[in-house]
């Protein structure tokens, strides 16, 4: 009986990510996926939970143009938007609007920008300004005097192939998924956009013994006893202390 299947394959992003398959147990490996697709399409479902607000959304891929592993990481990658609709909206379904977008049919594409980074800049910080700024303005130019609600995923798709050309992976998929943030409201479908893989893992090859001596001296370097009461110096040692006890990401 096919029934939606946890997705569990290690070093990828599959937190409350369903296939839809006849299997009876999670899914562990892309080969796994794989073989349990029939047809020429496949379903993915994202299950996620905000302000005790269950959501969840089902997507719909062609074998054609998506393998397993690239739907699951497009899947993945909208879960912040899904997350954002769900704390705004209370719900991941589309709520008709008594609004249109008439009033943008006479706006450019950077119109939308200056209106866009000018409300954003009361409450983003520094960095996420800059963040959209640079997409926006600088690796979006090609999009500028273009209308805003004619802008189409083939648009964007051109201006990633031309990204990939001077700009590493992570860079590009970062530009799609913020412009992806200001287009938003064009319900664009996004399935159709095609990017670069993207692998920043960075294995951690130590023993737990090992790791366990290296906590230890750590601690033992840093540490005072004031009044009986133990307290850890130095800020970059407590730095690396976090560090070693969370994920370790590259960043």
């Amino acid at each position: 009986m096919f029934k939606y299947v946890s997705v569990q394959i290690p070093n990828k992003d599959c937190k409350g990510i369903y296939l839809f398959c006849e299997s009876n147990e999670p899914i562990t490996s892309s080969k796994q996926a794989e073989k349990l697709i029939n047809g020429v399409s496949f379903k993915i479902q994202i299950r996620t939970k905000v302000n005790n607000i269950n959501g969840k959304k089902v997507f719909t891929f062609s074998t054609k143009n998506k393998t397993f592993i690239k739907a699951l990481e497009f899947v993945a990658s909208e879960r912040i938007t899904i997350r954002e609709k769900l704390h705004r909206d209370g719900t991941v379904r589309e709520i008709k609007k008594v609004t249109t977008l008439d009033k943008n049919y006479n706006m450019s594409f950077i119109d939308k920008v200056e209106s866009f980074l000018e409300t954003k800049s009361i409450s983003a910080r520094p960095s996420t300004m800059q963040n959209y700024s640079t997409t926006l303005m600088k690796h979006s130019k090609p999009l500028h005097d273009k209308s805003f609600i004619s802008i189409s995923v083939e648009d964007v798709q051109k201006i990633v192939n031309n990204l990939l050309k001077s700009k590493a992976n992570a860079t590009v998929v970062l530009y799609a998924r913020t412009l992806k943030v200001f287009l938003k409201e064009l319900s664009l479908d996004w399935s159709k956009l095609e990017l670069p893989e993207v692998d920043n893992e960075v294995l951690y090859t130590l023993t737990f013994k090992d790791t366990k001596k290296i906590i230890g001296a750590m601690r033992e370097y840093s540490k005072i006893t004031i009044n009986d009461e133990v307290f850890y110096q130095y800020e970059e040692i407590k730095n690396i202390f976090a560090f070693s006890l969370t994920g370790r990401r590259i960043n």
